[in-house]
Parts: C-alpha cells; sequence; structure tokens
C-alpha cells in the first residue's frame, strides 16, 4: 500500500483505541514519538503530513462538535445536521468528491421509529387486568403484539453452546410468550463475557425468542430491576432502527419485550407448577425450574401510537486515487458522527455531549481526510464516512 493511505490507516487505528484528549494528544505526537519507533514503514511525506495533524487542531473540532449547542448529535435532530453541515464544509473546501445521493455528500437512508401505545398497553390473565406503569413497563418495543398467547417459562432464557446450555430446548415457543428472569439472569456457575453489546460465547433470550419464532418476551423482574422500577416506566417506549433490518451487534432488540412486577408474576404462575414466589426466590438462587408450557394463556396488547419513518443521513466523501488501476481499490475511513444520547439528567445535566462517543473520532477522521487531500495523492481511493 502507498505511504499516504498508509498514514492514514496508520491514524485511524491508532485513534480508534484511544480517548478524549489523550487520544488528541497521542495522535498528534504520531509524528513523533510513536512514527520514531517505526521509521521503516513511515516514509517523509507520511512523517511530514502526520506533523501537520495536532492537538490543538483536533481539540477546536472536537470542542465544536461536542459543544452544548449540538445537543449530541443524535439521529435525527438539528444538532447532527449542523455538526454534518460543519463536516461537510470542511471537505468541499478541502476539495474532496462528494460520494452521497445526487452529487451531494449526503447519504440517506431509512430510520423507523415507532412509539409504544402505553395508555392502551395491557396484559390480562385470569380475567384481571394489569396496565403499565404499576404492573409493567417496556424493556424493547420492536412491534406491536396483541391477542391470547401460550406461554412457556425458560429459566434464565441462556443458551450457552459451549457448555450444552439450552432451556429452549424440549419446549416450542413459536406463536407464544417466552417467559424469563431478568434482565441479565445468569445459569449458575457460568460468567457471560460483555464486550460492548455482544455477548461472548451465548445467545440473549432476545436472540433465541426470535429466532425460534416467539410473539414477545416477559421478563420477571429481578430484585435489583425493582429498584429502578420509577426509572424504568419512562425507558425503552419507543424504538428507533434501520429499515430494512442490518443485523450487527447495535441493532435494536429485535422481538418486543416487557418486564413484570411481583403482582403479574404471581397472578401468572398462580395454579402453574411453580408459585411465583417461589420462582422468584429460586431464580435468585440460580436454581431455575426446568422450562415448562404454563397451562393457561394470557391476553397481551401492545399496540403502536405512531410509526414514523425518518430519513437520516451519514456524511460521504472520496479521494480518487492517483494509479489508474489501483484507484479502483478503496479504503474506508469511518465514525459514527451521532452521538451516544441519553435520556435521563445527570446532577441536573440532561445533555449528553458524546465527546468521546464519537466526537473525538468524528474530529479525527475529518483530520485525516483534510491531510490526505492536501498531500501527495494516495495510489488507491479512500472513502471517508
Amino acid at each position: 500500500m502507498d505511504s499516504a493511505t498508509t498514514f492514514g490507516l496508520y491514524l485511524f487505528r491508532h485513534y480508534d483505541s484511544l480517548h478524549m484528549k489523550k487520544s488528541l494528544i497521542a495522535l498528534a505526537l504520531l509524528g513523533g514519538v510513536v512514527l520514531h519507533a517505526q521509521p521503516a514503514g513511515l516514509p517523509d511525506p507520511v512523517r511530514k503530513a502526520a506533523e501537520r495533524i495536532t492537538a490543538e487542531r483536533l481539540a477546536r473540532d472536537l470542542e465544536y462538535l461536542s459543544s452544548d449547542e449540538l445537543k449530541g448529535r443524535n439521529t435525527p435532530s438539528p444538532g447532527f445536521d449542523r455538526a454534518a453541515g460543519y463536516i461537510v464544509g470542511r471537505l468541499g473546501k478541502a476539495g474532496l468528491e462528494p460520494a452521497g445521493d445526487n452529487g451531494t455528500f449526503l447519504q440517506h437512508y431509512t430510520m423507523r421509529e415507532s412509539e409504544v401505545d402505553t395508555a392502551a398497553a395491557s396484559i390480562e390473565i385470569d380475567g384481571r387486568r394489569f396496565s403499565f406503569g404499576d404492573d409493567f413497563v417496556m424493556r424493547a418495543f420492536a412491534g406491536p403484539v396483541s391477542g391470547k398467547r401460550a406461554v412457556v417459562y425458560v429459566g434464565h432464557g441462556w443458551t450457552v453452546p459451549g457448555r450444552n446450555i439450552d432451556p429452549f430446548a424440549g419446549v416450542d415457543v413459536k406463536g407464544k410468550i417466552v417467559v424469563a428472569h431478568g434482565p441479565r439472569a445468569l445459569p449458575k456457575g457460568v460468567e457471560i463475557p460483555l464486550i460492548g453489546r455482544v455477548n461472548v460465547g451465548a445467545s440473549t433470550v432476545f436472540a433465541e425468542a426470535d429466532r425460534r419464532g416467539a410473539a414477545a418476551v416477559l421478563f420477571i423482574a429481578q430484585a435489583s430491576a425493582l429498584t429502578n422500577w420509577a426509572q424504568a416506566r419512562t425507558q425503552n417506549t419507543i424504538t428507533r432502527e434501520l429499515h430494512p433490518n442490518v443485523p450487527s451487534a447495535y441493532a435494536a432488540v429485535p422481538i418486543t419485550t416487557v418486564m413484570v412486577a411481583p403482582q403479574v408474576t404471581d397472578a401468572l404462575m398462580a395454579g402453574e407448577r411453580v408459585a411465583g414466589a417461589a420462582l422468584v426466590a429460586r431464580a435468585e438462587a440460580q436454581d431455575y425450574p426446568e422450562s415448562f408450557q404454563l397451562t393457561k394463556s394470557i391476553a397481551i396488547d401492545l399496540p403502536a401510537k405512531a410509526t414514523t419513518d425518518h430519513q437520516p443521513y451519514n456524511v460521504v466523501a472520496v479521494l480518487k486515487g492517483s494509479d489508474p488501476i489501483l484507484s479502483r481499490e478503496y479504503v474506508a475511513i469511518e465514525s459514527h458522527l451521532d452521538g451516544a444520547v441519553g435520556t435521563r439528567a445527570v446532577n441536573g445535566d440532561d445533555i449528553y455531549n458524546s465527546a468521546d462517543d464519537n466526537a473525538s473520532g468524528s474530529a479525527g477522521t475529518l483530520a485525516i481526510a483534510e491531510t490526505l487531500a492536501a498531500s501527495p495523492r494516495p495510489k488507491r481511493s479512500v472513502v471517508f464516512l
């Protein structure tokens, strides 16, 4: 690979593994300390290009992209639009070619927003009606669910192939309500590492219930979840997801899921092989009963209040390579411009500035794009996303 493209990849790989202001300083020093340790792979033109990216330059962009004015750059939001406009202006000034829709830098896609109608939501068990808020809360809303449904209990709900753990074995959950303890009840003696949103070596009850055709998941709340019940009332009532869905570790939960309070558990398990209170106690001790289908069915109604299709976008630019053959090959350098925006105020502050998730990465990508555009043209083409 030619030296200019090597420079871009080198910066991106190192930048992605560092954090916040320390990462800005480290990135600026790549032309000195780090690059000095690997002189063979960094010719003088690359070193000179790297030296033009300074901590001060990155900090200026980071300060704007993570400012209160942009309110975290949610997707979609006016703050995201302003951040995108800021970057588009810089890309155009640097001479990069737009690679979005209709000759622009913006590549649109569809994001579907669904909101559950909490006022109309209900669960009915043996003629007793339970309401949203006091009796159950949402964990995920993947779409409306209604009708009278059979119910299957699956304990902790985790499938761990390496340990021959499959609570779904021997029961049929297609079209039924799956009941499990949660939100993170685990098999006894089993640790399931969580890296970001990836559960290593295991499949969640969400994924397995969806894969096996269940209608919804009902969590019997763990004691730890009950302590945060007031907060849970206002969460997870709206889902935003790509349409059509694109599988990834960051995809929304694929199946509608609710978490129920003790009074619902008691009604649900009344007359079944294990009473509600006993079932909860056993689960807290990780002594889960074998999976079984309940003798009763329940009526569930989780309607959608509204469904809206948004058209957010990526910012995309390309730097065409100089070699007539190699320019048909593309190196992609990317970072997400939107922020990890929360909804809960912390110490009176409800703006999630999302400085390192991921304004810092966006500042780094922009710096690489501008620097490569002002350097000797690489042989291969480079896409900045």
